[in-house]
């Protein structure tokens, strides 16, 4: 088997590139052999799925390396969900089909057929055809399937859940080593509107009207278009620490030092690996409801609270007891079910089913 993995990769760091990073490690050491065109931005924006006249020059360019589809037998490709992220790909779609090669589209988002939804015309047709001409589909939890069933036959739509690197999961003993006297609150993800991260700033600011006593580290890429407000409210409140992007053992420490989690994303998302990777430290969870967090986790594993409502985030923080019964039920949830090797292998189930 010959794959070729088409998507995001590397940095900046994002769920899928974490995937894909370890896609293209474990088929490696399996003797499996694997080539990449790497679509990542070398640049980080806060308008995702929004065109400019900078991605379609790198686009274009990409386009050059799409000789590498005619000795695959795989094509396996991670696009994105709006219009533009969708039909970026269409090139290397059509060649495959050409070519008769087996196409593999892994959704990692809840928001594709709310983007079909919303077009018209040629517009409608070029999103369609650019899905149905994939053989099969991969998605996050049951109830994302929704997403590719308009496209893919159900058939050959596949469940594969996301992973915690190992880096990342701490053993029992350090999990029982945490404290949760004090409050040591997480935000670990891109620093966008979208995220929450203006939401969950709210939500802090109640804390500190009402004196409680907190500490808080966030990490994440800032779009420069926000970056001004941003480091302004971080400067304005003692208790928050802005530690820029981490990664390896700076991330793993940061998420050690934890004891809650918050993930006040405004936006339909998929299956966060930030959640994961939180769980499996040891962290208890405060997010919006998304459907395959829904499909997958109890209210007593995650606080969900309501889009946008940074009053939800505080009242939990305040009258939850985060006690350390469930930090330990968390770290076992994913230690069990969500490693790399079972998302590596249920991948490569669906590379070889017919």
């Amino acid at each position: 088997m010959k794959v070729l993995i088409i998507g995001p990769l590397k940095e900046p760091i994002t769920g899928v590139t974490v995937s894909n990073d370890l896609l293209i490690k474990e088929l490696t050491e399996r003797n499996i052999y694997v080539d990449f065109i790497n679509t990542t931005l070398p640049f980080f924006q806060e308008n995702v799925g929004r065109f400019s006249l900078n991605k379609l020059f790198l686009n274009i360019s990409l386009y050059f390396k799409a000789y590498k589809i005619f000795n695959k037998d795989v094509i396996y490709i991670t696009s994105g969900q709006s219009f533009f992220g969708v039909i970026k790909y269409l090139p290397y779609i059509f060649i495959g089909c050409l070519l008769k090669k087996d196409i593999v589209f892994h959704l990692h988002g809840n928001l594709l057929l709310e983007t079909y939804s919303k077009l018209y015309g040629l517009k409608k047709r070029l999103f369609a055809y650019s899905i149905r001409s994939c053989t099969k589909g991969i998605v996050l939890s049951e109830s994302l399937k929704k997403n590719l069933i308009p496209f893919i036959d159900e058939t050959k739509i596949f469940i594969v859940s996301n992973f915690v690197e190992s880096k990342f999961i701490l053993s029992e003993e350090e999990v029982f080593e945490k404290g949760t006297e004090e409050l040591r609150i997480l935000y670990l993800s891109n620093l966008m509107t979208e995220k929450g991260v203006f939401v969950f700033f709210k939500a802090l600011s109640y804390l500190k009207r009402d004196k409680v006593n907190y500490r808080c580290k966030i990490a994440g890429n800032i779009d420069d278009k926000i970056s001004k407000d941003i480091l302004s409210i971080i400067k304005s409140d003692p208790h928050i620490e802005y530690l820029g992007v981490v990664m390896d053992n700076q991330k793993r420490d940061l998420l050690k030092w934890g004891n809650l989690f918050v993930f006040p994303s405004i936006q339909i998302e998929g299956l966060p690996i930030s959640i994961l990777e939180a769980m499996g430290s040891g962290n208890h969870i405060i997010s919006t409801r998304q459907d395959a967090l829904l499909d997958i986790f109890q209210n007593n594993e995650i606080n969900f609270v309501e889009s946008g409502s940074a009053i939800d985030i505080y009242k939990v923080i305040l009258i939850n007891n985060f006690d350390h019964t469930q930090l330990k039920i968390n770290h076992k949830i994913i230690t069990d079910n969500f490693n790399e090797q079972d998302f590596v292998n249920n991948v490569l189930k669906v590379f070889k089913s017919k």
